[in-house]
């Protein structure tokens, strides 16, 4: 099983950037969302898009959401209480995002660019 520094070094390493400078991004990522425990965790979503990648922290309450293109993000897990920040990967920036609670699933909405994010999602 890959453990949460691979899950996102991984993605990070293809968007082409300089190797040391996507380490050294991934590295502050990791200790600023404290991601060291993230385990893929795929069946948390539901949408059926499979470069859409799911990993879940061991207290159960921190995700992580790689997602290579704008879209609307479907989870079976409920993001009352939790903040939600989408990291834009090639300029860096940070979106705060917005959140919609359904019966038995939360939706983290489309973004408005079109380009590759990381979500991070932590309870308050």
């Amino acid at each position: 099983m890959r453990d949460g520094y691979t899950f996102i070094s991984s993605f990070l390493y293809l968007r082409n950037l300089n190797r040391a400078c996507v380490m050294a991004f991934a590295k502050k990522i990791f200790e600023e969302y404290h991601l060291f425990d993230l385990e893929p965790t795929q069946d948390l979503l539901v949408n059926s898009i499979e470069e859409i990648r799911v990993a879940k922290g061991k207290d159960e309450e921190r995700l992580a959401i790689y997602s290579p293109f704008a879209d609307r993000i479907t989870l079976r897990f409920d993001l009352r209480g939790c903040k939600v920040v989408g990291i834009g990967l090639s300029g860096r920036r940070c979106l705060m995002l917005e959140v919609t609670l359904a019966e038995d699933t939360s939706i983290i909405e489309m973004i408005p660019r079109n380009n590759d994010f990381l979500f991070l999602v932590w309870k308050k």
